[in-house]
């Protein structure tokens, strides 16, 4: 008999295994409401999109605060444009933070925002600019005096120093809460000649990954006080990109370009057997997945990551799917959440993400979804909300029960439930005696629950693929009904 959970009522995912493990695969669910229980995740709705503003495209950093005097919070959502005026909303009225010295021309690759000696800050390329939030649009202040102000993607302060941290391509200066800099020397790395792609700082430590040169050979991670003029430690990793770093119990993880964990042991950087987003078996592209380096964050002693896995032409699996990824150390790595319920977002359209403004909520920065696909006129900013709302699905997958013998016969299947809160919700339960390919296809709908679908393609061409027919299973990955898992 397979039982899952086991009898100490664990859930384990391995996502370098198919028969490891208990749950092979997962979509919008969470293990840690009631451990040993699975339940759905809240829906995480629509906020905020380009439809509703030109100018809100690329949210590429989001932070939360207390509002000025107290009285609950806000979040502060930033966005870049290549071109045009970028700038700081507020999710209070969803407006736009205006006035004089207010960021307007925050760009691709020169700003960031964050939350430092209780001030908001958002760099751009006029200047560093700084505010009490929930201020009034004339508080703003500006520091502009000369370019070493201007134009920082990564924004990071550090406790152990008191400092803020400004990180442009190829170097680090900081300044303290009097907005004295320092620009060489101490609590400064100048002279890199590789790009910095991701940076965090722990307790005692700031980590900063450069990339390898023309994108080929080997990356580093520098381990720094934040104090001396050199690093403390250099480590190398044979990947040419760390997307994105995070801290969970004081120890640094990076993600590298195909979505690999590698986890601080105290002398270097190492795999963990199991932890990574899964890509296609046949899948030897130098990059499976996306990460924004604003695209983490720890609660709880667990990290949640926003992952950006596949395009229109290039297919996901059912087990690298894109959205909201959860690592508990306690279960694996494993599909958490998406937008829209929506399993593919393209890797170039995905940004921040960060904590909600209340416990147990998200809110994350991303493209295309429901309405439209890929097109950056839906990028959107969501918050996940309670239980009440539209539909909510998601799915679990067993790992393969492999027959003890040449041939098992399985008789029955049993399920153990709380009654459901919604009539027409359901548990539907299915089983598969072998694996197929997946193959992607775009379908036009003909009615409610019906679809005509031509060609079938594996990366973009029909070859290896069976053509799409009635019967088979099916996931909806974006645009219309994005979620269904299967129709018949």
């Amino acid at each position: 008999m397979f039982r899952i959970p086991t009898p100490d009522k664990k859930f384990v995912v391995d996502n370098a295994s198919m028969s490891r493990g208990n749950i092979h695969a997962t979509f919008n669910v969470m293990f840690d409401a009631d451990r040993g229980r699975i339940k759905l995740n809240p829906l995480v709705k629509l906020w905020k999109s380009t439809a509703d503003s030109a100018d809100f495209v690329k949210p590429t950093a989001i932070v939360v605060a207390s509002k000025n005097g107290g009285g609950g919070g806000d979040a502060y959502i930033m966005t870049t444009k290549s071109s045009g005026f970028g700038g700081i909303w507020s999710t209070t009225d969803w407006g736009k933070l205006t006035g004089a010295n207010a960021p307007a021309t925050c760009r691709d690759g020169f700003s960031d925002a964050c939350l430092c000696w209780g001030y908001l800050h958002v760099s751009d390329t006029d200047g560093l600019h700084y505010v009490l939030p929930d201020a009034s649009a004339g508080d703003w202040a500006i520091k502009d005096a000369d370019a070493d102000w201007k134009g920082h993607f990564i924004l990071l302060p550090f406790i152990e120093t008191g400092r803020l941290y400004m990180i442009s391509t190829y170097k680090i200066i900081s300044c303290d809460s009097s907005y004295t800099r320092a620009t060489s020397g101490s609590y400064t790395q100048i002279g890199l000649t590789t790009t910095i792609t991701a940076a965090r700082a722990s307790s005692k430590r700031i980590w900063y990954a450069t990339q390898s040169p023309n994108g080929y050979g080997d990356c580093k991670i520098y381990e720094w006080d934040g104090v001396s003029p050199n690093p403390l430690n250099i480590h190398t990793i044979p990947v040419s990109k760390i997307q994105n770093i995070f801290i969970i119990d004081d120890v640094p993880v990076a993600i590298d370009q195909r979505g690999r964990f590698w986890f601080y042991d105290g002398c270097g950087f190492s795999l963990k057997d199991g932890v990574n987003i899964p890509a296609r078996e046949d899948d030897f592209a130098l990059q499976t997945v996306s990460i924004h380096r604003n695209g983490s964050f720890v609660d709880k002693g667990k990290a949640y990551i926003l992952v950006g896995s596949g395009a229109d032409t290039k297919n996901t699996t059912e087990r690298a799917l894109a959205g909201i990824w959860c690592y508990d150390p306690s279960i694996g790595l494993y599909h958490h959440s998406s937008p829209d319920n929506t399993s593919q977002i393209p890797l170039t359209l995905v940004y921040a993400l960060a904590r909600g403004l209340y416990d147990g909520t998200m809110i994350a920065g991303y493209g295309g979804g429901q309405v439209n696909t890929t097109s950056v006129d839906k990028i959107s900013v969501t918050e996940q909300t309670g239980i009440a709302g539209t539909s909510r699905v998601g799915f679990i997958i067993t790992q393969f029960l492999e027959s003890k013998n040449l041939q098992d016969m399985f008789s029955s299947i049993g399920v153990r439930f709380r009654k459901m809160f919604d009539p027409e919700a359901k548990i539907e339960v299915k089983y598969r005696l072998w694996k197929s390919i997946e193959c992607n296809t775009t379908i036009t709908w003909t009615g409610a629950r019906t679809f005509t679908a031509t060609v079938s393609s594996l990366n973009g061409t029909s070859v290896y693929c069976t053509p799409v027919k009635i019967g088979d299973e099916v996931m909806i990955q974006n645009g219309a009904n994005t979620g269904i898992s299967s129709l018949r």
